[in-house]
């Protein structure tokens, strides 16, 4: 910093003014002269900053703007020549000359590139040929535009003529068109007359039909129903006689039951009697026998009982010509189906044994139903769970524990029967099968196929209900049963 202010300090250098001796003549004449001067140069810029506003569109007008900056640091040079009259900064005064001679120098390299470029512009006699060229060719398009004027006027003229005809011929359309119409308003009156003649006999047609099909279904229905009695009755004929003959036997079985329990009473009373007259040992080993054989005896009593109500339930069902209605407690009508089905199962099976979970709702007053019938229904379809829970015991084995859940519910005017397995349920097309007469998926000997068929007769022809069959396979087995409280 100290030899930049040294090198542009003024100390020791004398102001130009003592080069003239301070002589006022010469002073002035200098100050005139570069005052002058330094106007003159600004002047210059300023005029030419205002050509290049006015004519924007001058080829290379950055030149200007060079020549300007140019002539600006001149006039510059001009004013520091006074300034340094009076006091010394030639230091300044040189480097004000030094940009000065940059800017001029850049100049110069410029004009050289840029003279070939003016020397390209059209001179103004090639701009007089140019504006000479350029009105005849405006004298031609002149020419041209008063033919095109004429024929435009003469096609103007041949399109009104040609407007005229289409007017008149339009107008003929016209009238054809309204005539046209008339006659197809005409033909559509009479068309919507013979379309509402039409209908009415399709609708008379369509409810001749419907009637037929009503009849034809009520003949139908009819028909599965007799079919359904005939099934049943021979069936109840069947069951019957089979119960009627083993009743007699089972009689006598719970008959003498009864009478060699009281016999061993009185045995083991006559022992004590003469107890006395027999060895203790002997006394002990007949009691204990006695005791085992008053055991057997009661056994077989109560298991007789029980086959007994199961072959009068029988009996009950299978009365002919059952189809009488009745009200009973839908849930006393259910427990009495599952015994049947349970025990039914044990007998083909006597190691079978099934989870029964049971949920009544006992808000359900009672129903009118086709009772020996309806039980049927019931013990097939709980006779089925129990088969399929039996034969995936079977393939799994003790890990398995079978379940059937009965569950029943109030609807207002209907009831819900749920009868729930947790067995090998069934495929989408034994499903699809289910209502068909002798479709069975069990072995031969084991199904008649009848099963199921009669049970949806029965629900859904006779009582006028709905049976729904939800199930997933090798998981569970929903039937859902929806009864009318009242019969149809």
């Amino acid at each position: 910093m100290e030899l930049l202010n040294n090198y542009f300090a003024s100390v020791g250098f004398m102001p130009h003014g003592h080069c003239y001796l301070w002589k006022p003549t010469l002073v002035w004449l200098h100050i005139t002269s570069d005052s002058l001067t330094a106007m003159s140069y600004y002047s210059i810029p300023a005029t030419l900053a205002y050509l290049v506003k006015k004519r924007k569109d001058l080829p290379f007008n950055w030149v200007f703007i060079l020549f300007g900056s140019f002539i600006i640091l001149c006039g510059s040079t001009h004013v520091m020549e006074i300034w340094t009259l009076w006091y010394p900064s030639y230091w300044q005064s040189g480097l004000l000359k030094a940009i000065t001679a940059l800017v001029s120098f850049f100049t110069a390299l410029n004009l050289i590139y840029l003279f070939p470029k003016v020397l390209a512009l059209p001179s103004p006699a090639q701009l007089e040929s140019e504006i000479v060229e350029r009105k005849r060719a405006e004298s031609e398009v002149r020419t041209l535009n008063a033919e095109l004027e004429e024929r435009v006027q003469a096609r103007t003229q041949e399109l009104l003529t040609t407007n005229l005809e289409l007017k008149t011929e339009i107008t003929q359309r016209h009238h054809t068109e309204l005539a046209l119409q008339k006659a197809k308003d005409e033909l559509g009156i009479r068309v919507e007359e013979r379309t509402t003649e039409l209908s009415q006999m399709v609708k008379d047609l369509q409810n001749q039909i419907i009637e037929r099909q009503r009849v034809e279904e009520n003949l139908r229905a009819m028909q599965k129903q007799m079919i359904l009695q005939e099934k049943l009755v021979s069936l109840g004929n069947l069951t019957a006689g089979i119960a009627h003959e083993i009743r007699n036997p089972l009689n006598f079985v719970t008959n003498f039951a009864q009478i060699s329990e009281e016999l061993t009473e009185e045995l083991v009373e006559e022992i004590q009697n003469q107890k006395s007259r027999l060895a203790p040992e002997s006394t002990e080993y007949i009691g204990e026998i006695l005791k085992d054989l008053k055991q057997n005896v009661i056994k077989i009593n109560e298991h007789g009982q029980r086959a007994a109500r199961t072959v009068s339930n029988m009996l009950l069902h299978a009365r002919g010509g059952k189809t009488e209605r009745a009200e009973i407690n839908i849930n006393t009508l259910l427990a009495e189906a599952i015994n049947l089905a349970y025990h039914g199962m044990r007998g083909n099976d006597t190691n079978f044994n099934i989870t029964i979970k049971t949920d009544y709702d006992h808000s359900i007053e009672s129903v009118e139903v086709v009772i020996h019938d309806l039980n049927r229904a019931f013990i097939n379809v709980i006779s089925n769970a129990c088969y399929s829970v039996n034969e995936k015991k079977k393939e799994i084995g003790e890990d398995f524990s079978p379940l059937l859940y009965i569950q029943t519910k109030n609807l207002g005017d209907s009831i819900q029967i749920l009868i729930e397995d947790n067995g090998k349920g069934m495929t989408q097309e034994v499903l699809d099968k289910v209502p068909t007469p002798f479709f069975t998926t069990k072995p031969a000997g084991e199904g008649t196929g009848l099963g199921l068929s009669l049970t949806h007769n029965i629900i859904v022809q006779q009582h006028g209900g709905q049976l729904k069959v939800k199930t997933l396979v090798g998981e569970y087995a929903k039937f859902i049963i929806i009864l009318p409280k009242k019969l149809p």
